[in-house]
């Protein structure tokens, strides 16, 4: 022990080489065809494709907007309220909707991001309920939004049913 009790002993000898100099490691590479090693382990996954971390980014970010937009219409319908106005119950109807399907986009999106294939089959659906309420919008006179807003979910429904992000999808 050393005088001041702390580290190692100055008569021990020399620290132990280090394994990484020694060239002793195991060098990296692929898993040995005999992986796992012990029953019931689970093989090591595959990296994340970049489209599937795109399509969750962007499913992410427009349920985000989206249920921006309704806490808004939430807001504007209350303010009516207050001042007297008759507001009607379909634009209650349709601000809690918009709330419950982008908060269903947000965690599609979380989940696609962890490969769950059940969140991608609702992001599917969702995007699909997105692009008739484009439509809706585009007849009732939206015009940009609704080109937009379609234009954007068929990219979405496009990259959920790319190759990479179906078998990123379906390994988990």
């Amino acid at each position: 022990m050393t005088e001041s009790g702390y580290g190692r002993d100055p008569q021990a000898g020399p620290p132990p080489e280090d394994v990484w100099q020694q060239g002793t490691a195991p060098a990296p590479g692929p898993a040995p065809a005999d992986w796992p090693p012990y029953p019931g382990m689970l093989p090591l996954r595959q990296p994340r494709p970049r489209r599937a971390t795109t399509v969750s980014v962007l499913l992410i970010v427009f349920g985000a907007l989206g249920l921006l937009l309704g806490l808004l219409l939430l807001a504007l319908i209350s303010h009516d309220k207050n001042q007297g106005q008759t507001v009607s119950g379909a634009l209650y109807l349709s601000a809690y909707l918009q709330l419950v399907l982008s908060a269903a986009e947000v965690v599609s999106g979380i989940l696609v991001l962890q490969g769950r294939e059940w969140a991608r089959i609702l992001a599917i659906v969702l995007c699909g309920l997105n692009v008739l309420g484009g439509v809706i919008s585009l007849f009732s006179g939206g015009g940009g939004s609704g080109i937009f807003g379609i234009g954007l979910n068929i990219l979405l429904v496009r990259l959920l049913f790319n190759e990479d992000v179906v078998e990123w999808c379906r390994r988990a």
